[in-house]
């Protein structure tokens, strides 16, 4: 069973969740659609404008949100390693929209029919027809977050050619709708054992990130986004 442990900052005085703490506030938020959209962004590891499917003007993101119809009834394996999968295609933000497809099973985790039976109920139309702003503001008025932070490395701002980089120290954020594609990552590594290419075609980052050693030359010829059934078997344990 995975850690459920909160640790706390010292100098923030926020929390920093285990995944199922941030799965536990979702599943007891008031039922709507914004929170089938939450837990949908959860799983896929998503940023959240993967997952809605209008933009807010002025916000600078385009959304690129599913259909209904993006997710489907498949199967992993053969015999009796045989498993249900259900299978959705996200457009990869920051990547042009690139698909890349994510099995999740059923049999392992009781929110994968929720999404599925949400997804199914649109037919051919968006699964989350809203804005960001829709679910922020769901997110605040319902307290979803409120005490938590995420942790944040060391990192530099460059300003420009000359100009030396502001070097930012590691601190304390407080959690937010992209938080929940990080503690997500960071339960696909630690809890499911996920390795640098499992973590590209699950949550869309670009190979030459997760994997030492592959060249932005040898990644435009990778062509690993849509095989679902590389990672899946590791999501088949019990939470």
């Amino acid at each position: 069973m995975e850690n459920t442990t909160l640790s706390r900052n010292g100098t923030s005085g926020l929390l920093v969740p285990s995944f199922l703490e941030v799965r536990g506030r979702i599943e007891h938020a008031g039922d709507h659609e914004f929170k089938l959209c939450l837990m949908t962004a959860l799983e896929l590891c998503a940023r959240i404008s993967e997952i809605v499917g209008v933009s807010t003007p002025g916000d600078g993101s385009f959304a690129r949100g599913p259909r209904g119809s993006d997710a489907k009834d498949d199967w992993w394996g053969e015999g009796f390693s045989r498993q249900k999968a259900l299978v959705i295609d996200v457009r990869t933000a920051k990547r042009k929209g690139l698909v890349r497809r994510i099995g999740l099973p059923p049999d392992f985790d009781p929110w994968v029919m929720k999404v599925a039976e949400h997804f199914w109920s649109r037919g051919d139309g968006l699964a989350f027809p809203f804005t960001r702003h829709s679910i922020s503001e769901y997110v605040n008025e319902n307290a979803l977050f409120e005490g938590w932070g995420w942790p944040v490395q060391d990192y530099s701002i460059y300003e420009g050619k000359g100009i030396p980089p502001q070097k930012i120290e590691g601190h304390i954020k407080p959690f937010s709708l992209h938080s929940l594609r990080d503690v997500r990552a960071t339960q696909l590594l630690t809890f499911y054992g996920f390795d640098g290419v499992d973590l590209a075609i699950h949550g869309g980052w670009t190979i030459q990130n997760t994997v030492a050693g592959v060249t932005s030359v040898m990644a435009r010829y990778l062509d690993i986004y849509q095989d679902w059934r590389r990672p899946f078997p590791k999501l088949m344990k019990n939470l």
